[in-house]
């Protein structure tokens, strides 16, 4: 099944005296390359771009990628 989205524009007003607001868009990058995959979602931590994945299943990866397991979250 596909879905589609339509595209709307919005208006926001500026924020009164004392009001705050706050406002994020984040982009999910490849965490091998740095390509930008979207740019609006996220966070995507361990998002991988569709080249980088087919580097990786096809091994032309190899000796490319190296793993840090001391600081891995």
């Amino acid at each position: 099944m596909v879905e589609y989205y339509e595209l709307k524009r919005v208006t926001i007003t500026p924020p009164e005296d004392g009001e705050f607001r706050l406002v994020t868009a984040a982009v999910i990058d490849c965490g091998l390359c740095g390509r930008m995959i979207d740019g609006m979602g996220g966070p995507g931590h361990g998002a991988v771009c569709v080249p980088c994945a087919e580097a990786v299943i096809n091994g032309t990866a190899i000796g490319a990628i190296v793993w840090d397991k001391e600081n891995e979250s």
